[in-house]
C-alpha cells in the first residue's frame, strides 16, 4: 500500500512534516498543490500524482471512517468496482460492475465538474 498526501498550500508546517514522514517511511509520499487551492484541486492534483490500481479519496480531518477504507478494499478483493461513502455516513455502499447504473453516473458527472477533469466512466466489457 502506497500513501499520497495532498498539501493544499498549508501555512502550518504541514509540508516539513510530510517530508519528515516521506524520509521515514518508504510508502509515504506527498506533492503540494500550488494555488488555486480547495478540495476540488486537491483532488485532481492528487489523481494526477497517484499511481496503483486503486485510490482512495480521504480527508485531512478524518471525516471519514478508517475501518470504511479497511472494507472498501476487502470489497474490491472480492470484485467490487467501486465504493462509496461521505463524511456522517452511517452506511457506505459498495456496487460491482453489473450494478453500476445512473446513480455511478451521476457520481462520476459531478466528480468531473468539481475537478475538472476529463475522467469518464465506461462499462466493463
Amino acid at each position: 500500500m502506497k500513501i499520497l498526501v495532498v498539501n493544499d498550500n498549508s501555512s502550518d508546517g504541514t509540508e516539513p512534516a510530510l517530508r519528515d514522514l516521506a524520509q521515514r517511511y518508504p510508502s509515504v509520499r506527498y506533492v503540494n498543490n500550488l494555488p488555486p487551492n480547495g478540495f476540488g484541486f486537491a483532488v485532481r492534483r492528487g489523481i494526477e500524482a497517484f499511481t496503483g490500481d486503486a485510490v482512495a479519496i480521504y480527508m485531512a480531518d478524518a471525516s471519514e471512517r478508517a475501518r470504511d477504507l479497511i472494507r472498501f478494499y476487502r470489497k474490491m478483493l472480492e470484485g467490487y468496482d467501486w465504493c462509496s461513502a461521505h463524511a456522517g455516513a452511517v452506511a457506505a455502499k459498495c456496487m460491482t460492475t453489473r450494478c453500476r447504473s445512473a446513480t455511478d453516473r451521476m457520481a462520476n458527472c459531478s466528480f468531473r465538474v468539481l475537478c475538472r477533469t476529463g475522467t469518464t466512466t465506461r462499462p466493463t466489457p
